[in-house]
């Protein structure tokens, strides 16, 4: 996955939700270095490679900020919770959905996000996938809130319609609605940004609390 960096769009998502960010695997090194280059003073990676890890410690070893741990995404423990106000996400998710037992790897990738995030922390994940392949794995967390931005691949004509990353789409239930408004355009990156949101919890609790037979005559 090749996501460039045209119009600052990347850039923006993370300035929009991001100051303490986590990036989930180093399959993109680039995206860590130019969060610090954008003036980012703490940017973490983690990875299940140690040979991977080692070398980009090596590389960055003159950039403190950046730091580089080996960790399996599906176990954070070393993490406390709420260690982060965004996780940011490229592929990872992804190639979960391309194994064996890939539901139950994603599912435990998706659950140690939500626990390291802070409250009203950004889960941003960045895919091909379109809302009808991936909404509900997103909401089988139940303890964030969704929206959906649209993020060029390259822009490669001025006159073609541009999609603004600054405005989230609507998502209905089964996201279709984004299949039928991009039409054949379908070179654009689905960017779904997950607000953890703690008090969706609380709610949650309450609605349990109230007695079935409330409303037995």
């Amino acid at each position: 996955m090749d996501i460039g960096h045209s119009d600052g769009q990347l850039g923006f998502v993370c300035c929009k939700y991001a100051q303490e960010p986590l990036i989930l695997a180093v399959n993109y090194p680039a995206l860590g270095e130019d969060l610090v280059d954008d003036g980012y003073q703490d940017v973490v990676n983690i990875d299940i490679s140690s040979v991977l890890i080692e070398t980009m410690q090596a590389k960055y070893s003159h950039k403190s900020v950046l730091k580089y741990i080996k960790m399996d995404v599906r176990d954070m423990s070393p993490f406390e919770s709420g260690s982060f106000d965004a996780v940011i996400d490229k592929g990872t998710l992804d190639t979960f959905m391309c194994g064996e037992d890939d539901i139950t790897h994603a599912t435990q990738l998706l659950k140690e996000v939500e626990r390291v995030l802070k409250d009203k922390g950004a889960y941003i994940l960045i895919t091909f996938d379109s809302p009808n392949n991936r909404l509900d794995l997103l909401r089988s967390v139940e303890l964030w809130n969704i929206k959906l931005h649209l993020l060029e691949r390259a822009a490669k004509s001025s006159r073609r319609k541009r999609w603004e990353l600054s405005a989230p789409r609507p998502l209905d239930r089964d996201g279709s609605w984004a299949t039928e408004a991009l039409g054949s355009h379908l070179d654009v990156f689905y960017t779904y940004v997950c607000i953890k949101d703690e008090s969706l919890s609380a709610n949650q609790a309450t609605d349990s609390e109230i007695p079935s037979s409330q409303n037995d005559p």
